[in-house]
């Protein structure tokens, strides 16, 4: 949390955790405070899979192969899903901005007017923490 210690912080959760009850609305908290994990949980998963799918290789920014199965998206080719996986790896999935600032800087895609004008929610979207 920003502007506070980890040391408040685990002050806060503490009394939090015994006195919660006692605030009006604390059904709605509680499930947002769920949600939040429920997302943290999730992007973890992703990015253990993303680690795993790339320690499987030398140098995975030549070498990942990408299983697209019977519907491979047609907005991406598979150098610009190479790219964007191990960048993902590289910064944190759901960095999108960082990702789209190494997008636009990359000398790979120095002409590819398409990915470099491509918007945080279009990379957003792609899904590129979903790797079999």
């Amino acid at each position: 949390m920003e502007g506070k210690s980890e040391e408040e912080v685990e002050r806060y959760a503490i009394v939090f955790k015994e006195r919660y009850k006692e605030l009006n609305d604390y059904d709605r908290i509680i499930k947002n405070i769920e949600r939040g994990e429920a997302r943290i949980s999730r992007k973890d998963e992703i990015m253990k899979a993303i680690g795993k799918k790339l320690d499987r290789y030398k140098n995975p920014w030549l070498e990942l192969k990408i299983q697209y199965g019977q519907n491979k998206g047609k907005l991406y080719n598979e150098e610009c899903d190479r790219f964007m996986i191990c960048m993902v790896h590289k910064l944190g999935y759901g960095n999108w901005d960082e990702l789209k600032a190494a997008f636009r800087t990359s000398p790979l895609f120095h002409f590819d007017w398409f990915v470099k004008s491509r918007t945080t929610q279009e990379l957003a979207k792609s899904r590129t923490g979903e790797v079999s």
